[in-house]
């Protein structure tokens, strides 16, 4: 064996999780449901341009709601975050 090797402790890397534990249910409400897919809308098309909702695609369109019971998080994004310093 040549050499020591590097120990793996020197890797570096980036992580965002969180973890959500809930009940689902599928959204029947009409009002609710334009709601939730605004929100993802707005999320990812924020320029916006999208227009209404045809009540076809909504006829076929599940939304599903996740009633949060319990939520965990860490985040770890490298080394030149501000919490690397403490």
């Amino acid at each position: 064996m040549k050499g020591t090797p590097e120990s793996p402790c020197k890797a570096k890397y980036l992580y965002r999780s969180v973890i959500i534990k809930g009940r689902a249910c599928i959204v029947e409400d009409r009002e609710e449901r334009i709601f939730g897919l605004k929100c993802l809308m707005e999320k990812y098309q924020p320029e916006g341009g999208y227009g209404d909702f045809p009540e076809e695609k909504l006829g076929i369109t599940g939304v599903v709601r996740i009633d949060i019971e319990e939520m965990t998080g860490k985040e770890d994004i490298g080394e030149d975050h501000p919490a690397a310093a403490e």
